[in-house]
């Protein structure tokens, strides 16, 4: 839908699970949730700016063979239409690509405004309905109000990478045709 161009873009998932660097208590969670039948879960991803919370979701996505519908949510606050107008038509844009939904920026709908907040409890009301998997990323944990029965919830803290995780990601991802000065080591 041309009016969802502005904060939204369907993502072709090309990370793998086992390719990522993350802690193996995360890995091992991440593993179970593609394992599990059943209704799929919400997931909110949460840590500071850069740990890899969309690098997870494109990861987990990549194992289900599904694209990433990625909403960015402050794009969506800002445009010209109604909350309540486009929620339907990003649930229905997710459903026709047979998509997970990923929300991006989160903690900008944890306000105290109350159009804001509005919105924040409409999409959480719609969300519950969504038929395939559901990530919600933000900075800061937060968890539902209400229990969600209809179907699951899982919180997956994503820490800043500790040094030796670090030291993977720099020798992993580094361009290894541009060449480094002598004074920079990876140790």
């Amino acid at each position: 839908d041309s009016c969802l161009l502005t904060f939204t873009q369907l993502l072709q998932p090309k990370r793998k699970l086992d390719e990522m660097i993350l802690p193996e208590e995360t890995r091992q969670l991440l593993t179970t949730l593609i394992l599990q039948r059943g209704s799929p879960p919400v997931c909110h991803l949460h840590g500071d700016n850069g740990v890899g919370k969309k690098s997870t979701a494109e990861a987990l996505c990549s194992e289900l063979g599904i694209p990433i519908l990625y909403v960015e949510l402050n794009r969506l606050l800002l445009s010209k239409g109604n909350s309540e107008t486009l929620i339907p038509l990003i649930l229905r844009e997710g459903m026709l690509q047979n998509a997970a939904l990923y929300l991006n920026g989160y903690d900008v709908l944890l306000t105290d405004e109350n159009d804001i907040k509005t919105s924040g409890d409409y999409l959480l009301l719609e969300l519950k309905k969504y038929p395939q998997w559901v990530f919600v990323a933000s900075n800061k944990e937060w968890r539902p109000k209400e229990t969600w029965q209809d179907r699951p919830f899982v919180s997956i803290e994503l820490p800043l990478p500790s040094y030796s995780m670090r030291r993977q990601l720099w020798e992993k991802y580094w361009d290894k045709n541009v060449a480094l000065e002598n004074d920079v080591d990876f140790d």
